[in-house]
C-alpha cells in the first residue's frame, strides 16, 4: 500500500495505461484509507501503527480530497500525545497542509487550529520548553511554522483571537529557544521565514500600519484589534532577533572549533538582517 502511490506516480506506463491505473487507484482510496485506519487505531503493536502512518503520508503525498480523510487525519491529530508515534503524526499532519489545494479545507484548517492550542499540546510545549528538549521542540516548529506559512492570510486576520495569539506566543517562544544555532539546537532557525511572510500579509490585509485610534465600525475595530496584537507580537519577537544575534559568552565562544565559530557568524548576519526588516 505504501509503494503502490509512490510506484505510479513515477511510472513510464503509456497514456492510456497510466490514466486508467490511476483511475483505479482514485475509486480505491476510500478502501485503503479504511485499511490503513483499521491497522492504526484498533491494538496493534507501535511497528505497525508507525508503518500505517507512514503508508497515509504516501497516499497524501499522491493526492486526495482531505475530506476524504477528515476521520482519520483527527485521529492522527490525537496521536501527538503518543510519545512513539509522535514525530510521524508530524510527518503526516505536515504533508496534509502542504497539499496544492489546502485553501479549500477551511474546515481542517480549524480542527488543526483546535488540536495545536489544546490544552494536551501547551502541555506537552511547555514540557519541551522547560526540559529544553530540542527534538520535541524542532517537531513542534515545524508543525506551527507550516500551519502559519500554509494559512498566513486567515491567522493576521485573527491575531485579536486568545487562541491564535497563544499559537503566536508557542512560536516566538521557540524563535527564542535556548541555545545556539547551528551548534547545539536548530530550533530557533525554523520560525523566521514565517515572520517574513507574517509581517508582509500584515501589511498587504492592512491590519498595519494601526490606526490612532480606535474605530467604531466593528470590522475595523477587529483590524485594529488584530493590529494592536501584532504590535506587541513584534516588539516581543524583535527583542528576541536581537537576543539571538548576539555572540555566546567569550568561555563559550572559545570552546567552538574555527567551522563552528563560522557558522554562528554567518548565522548572526542573517538574523541581524531578519531584524532589520522587522524594524523597518
Amino acid at each position: 500500500f505504501t509503494l503502490v502511490p509512490e510506484e505510479v506516480s513515477n511510472s513510464n506506463l503509456m497514456g492510456g495505461h497510466k490514466l486508467q491505473l490511476i483511475g483505479e487507484l482514485k475509486e480505491n482510496i476510500p478502501l485503503v484509507l479504511s485499511t490503513i485506519s483499521s491497522f492504526l487505531f484498533n491494538p496493534a503493536s507501535t511497528d505497525i501503527q508507525l508503518k500505517s502512518l507512514r503508508c497515509l503520508q504516501s497516499w497524501i503525498q499522491y493526492g486526495f480530497s482531505l475530506e476524504d480523510g477528515y476521520p482519520i487525519l483527527q485521529k492522527v491529530m490525537t496521536l501527538l500525545g503518543d510519545v512513539d508515534l509522535f514525530e510521524s503524526a508530524v510527518d503526516v499532519l505536515l504533508e496534509s497542509m502542504q497539499q496544492a489545494a489546502w485553501a479549500r479545507y477551511q474546515h481542517y484548517r480549524n480542527e488543526l487550529l483546535t488540536c495545536f492550542t489544546s490544552d494536551a499540546m501547551k502541555e506537552k510545549f511547555e514540557l519541551c520548553v522547560a526540559e529544553e528538549d530540542e527534538e520535541t521542540a524542532r517537531l513542534i516548529a515545524k508543525l506551527l511554522t507550516t500551519f502559519g506559512e500554509t494559512y498566513t492570510d486567515y491567522i493576521v486576520g485573527q491575531l485579536a483571537r486568545p487562541d491564535m495569539y497563544w499559537l503566536m506566543t508557542m512560536i516566538i517562544r521557540l524563535t527564542g529557544f535556548e541555545g545556539f544555532f547551528p551548534i547545539d539546537q536548530e530550533v530557533t532557525e525554523i520560525p523566521l521565514n514565517f515572520w517574513y511572510i507574517m509581517q508582509e500579509t500584515l501589511f498587504d490585509e492592512r491590519i498595519l500600519p494601526v490606526k490612532p485610534s480606535a474605530p467604531s465600525e466593528t470590522e475595523e475595530l477587529w483590524k485594529y484589534n488584530c493590529g494592536q496584537a501584532a504590535l506587541v507580537i513584534y516588539k516581543e519577537l524583535v527583542e528576541i532577533l536581537i537576543r539571538n544575534a548576539r555572540y555566546p559568552e567569550e568561555s563559550v565562544w572559545e570552546s567552538w572549533n574555527k567551522g563552528m565559530q563560522s557558522q554562528t557568524r554567518d548565522i548572526a548576519v542573517r538574523k541581524t538582517n531578519s531584524w532589520s526588516r522587522h524594524q523597518g
